[in-house]
């Protein structure tokens, strides 16, 4: 584990063959979850593209999804490189977290986070091959802030207020991963950020699996974890895209606290409140579009928000919790 560099928070829009984002995960405490993104793409690189993605669920049902797509021309960066403005949206680096906003005729969200600085793991970037070229991710997180604000939905007042996790992604040549993993934990005293992600069965690709977890209770980071056993259960191939989707999904992360204590934490997942599932493609400008279809086969996304227990054990001690959790796969190709 290291600090973030302040540098690392810049927009960089590269010129070509790579996607940059920011993702807010919020979990409120009124049973609603928020994923609410900035992404710029210049893999078609002669019409880099930009947007914004707001999906919001609710343990009641609810369900709001929304993308936008623009030209990346459109995207607006801060003189210090580090906040950002689109189509209304705007995203801005405060000395304590950042601030959210976006207005439409839809949505009028207004959201505060406030929490502690981020972390990576090592240098914060892996190389998916012997070669550079052959592709690499930067990412760094915060894997909790506490959310204030408001946000009106069509019409309808959530309560925002809860944890939330920010993810930071650079990814060059995002075709060479085959499946994403992705969850984030919040109870009232423990947070768990899992973000994991696999390549394509191809001896060329010398990092095959990378797991990166962050452990948080009382407000406190406690642990940055690399090692994740993930068992996919009961898997049957969804019509809707063809892969074959799990009905459970156990994670057990175990390391070491930042003080050197042996930790592990135990989820089981059963994944019976589908949020959504994503055909990618179908949310892309036309010509991005057709360059992944030739990249990739059929990328598809699956989103579960629901309730979940948990086990955090510390230096033997077990701690039981009861947790909102949010899990999402995102399938390039099959792994089964």
């Amino acid at each position: 584990m290291s600090a973030v560099a302040p540098k690392s928070y810049e927009w960089v829009l590269e010129s070509s063959g790579t996607n940059q984002g920011v993702v807010f995960y919020v979990t409120s405490n009124s049973g609603y979850f928020f994923q609410l993104q900035i992404v710029y793409s210049s893999i078609n690189s002669w019409s880099p593209s930009a947007q914004i993605i707001v999906r919001i669920y609710g343990l009641d049902g609810f369900k709001y999804c929304a993308t936008k797509n623009v030209s990346g021309s459109a995207l607006k960066i801060s003189q210090d490189k580090v906040s950002v403005s689109l189509e209304g949206c705007n995203i801005n680096k405060t000395a304590t977290g950042y601030t959210f906003v976006y207005k439409n005729d839809e949505v009028d969200i207004d959201l505060v986070f406030n929490g502690q600085e981020g972390f990576q793991v090592g240098p914060g970037e892996f190389q998916l091959k012997k070669d550079k070229q052959g592709g690499w991710i930067r990412s760094h997180f915060l894997p909790r802030l506490e959310t204030s604000g408001k946000a009106v939905i069509k019409g309808k007042q959530i309560d925002p207020q809860g944890p939330c996790s920010v993810v930071y992604a650079h990814q060059n040549q995002p075709q060479n991963i085959a499946r994403w993993n992705f969850a984030t934990v919040h109870s009232q005293d423990v947070s768990v950020l899992i973000y994991q992600f696999e390549t394509p069965k191809d001896p060329s690709y010398t990092l095959q699996r990378q797991v990166q977890a962050a452990v948080v209770r009382g407000g406190k980071l406690l642990a940055i974890l690399t090692s994740n056993q993930t068992a996919y259960k009961d898997s049957a191939v969804d019509s809707f895209s063809g892969y074959k989707i799990p009905n459970s999904i156990s994670h057990e992360l175990t390391g070491q606290t930042l003080d050197g204590k042996p930790v592990s934490v135990k989820l089981d997942f059963t994944l019976q409140n589908l949020a959504d599932k994503v055909d990618i493609l179908g949310e892309l400008p036309f010509l991005l579009r057709k360059i992944i279809q030739a990249l990739f086969t059929k990328p598809f996304a699956y989103q579960w928000f629901s309730e979940v227990q948990g086990q955090l054990t510390v230096d033997g001690q077990t701690q039981a919790f009861s947790a909102k959790y949010f899990q999402e796969i995102v399938l390039m190709e099959e792994l089964e």
